[in-house]
């Protein structure tokens, strides 16, 4: 089985792979060689794949993205995906980059919202304006 990786800046993976295993919206799943046809949200998570010929598992650690199964070949497309064979490690960069993550958009949800009330105020004192003075 083929597994090709994919991320907005190009192919991150191109590998032929005997297992994988990962955690999309509607569960946990492995897949064999010769599986059926499949495809998936996938959730943020650390995916686990067997290369051919190899007894050690490696690691995709990446954020949500689209698992798709076509014949022997299983396409995964990424915002951002991480390779490795430490799982601790991935799993540590994962946390701190959902941290990041969780961080900046708290930040620009704040932003947004003092946005949102200076329009509102900016409304509001136009509408209480044309009250005063009538429209020009």
């Amino acid at each position: 089985m083929l597994l090709k990786v994919f991320s907005p800046t190009g192919v991150i993976l191109e590998k032929e792979i005997e297992k994988l295993s990962f955690q999309a919206v509607d569960g946990g799943h492995t897949f064999l060689e010769h599986h059926a046809d499949y495809i998936s949200e996938l959730t943020p998570d650390i995916l686990t794949y067997f290369v051919k010929g190899k007894e050690k598992p490696l690691y995709i650690a990446c954020n949500k993205g689209v698992l798709v199964k076509q014949n022997e070949v299983v396409f995964l497309s990424v915002r951002w995906a991480l390779l490795g064979n430490d799982l601790k490690k991935l799993m540590n960069i994962m946390t701190e980059t959902f941290q990041k993550e969780e961080q900046e958009r708290r930040e620009f949800n704040t932003v947004m919202a003092r946005l949102e009330a200076g329009l509102t105020r900016g409304f509001i004192s136009l509408k209480q304006k044309e009250t005063l003075y009538g429209k020009e």
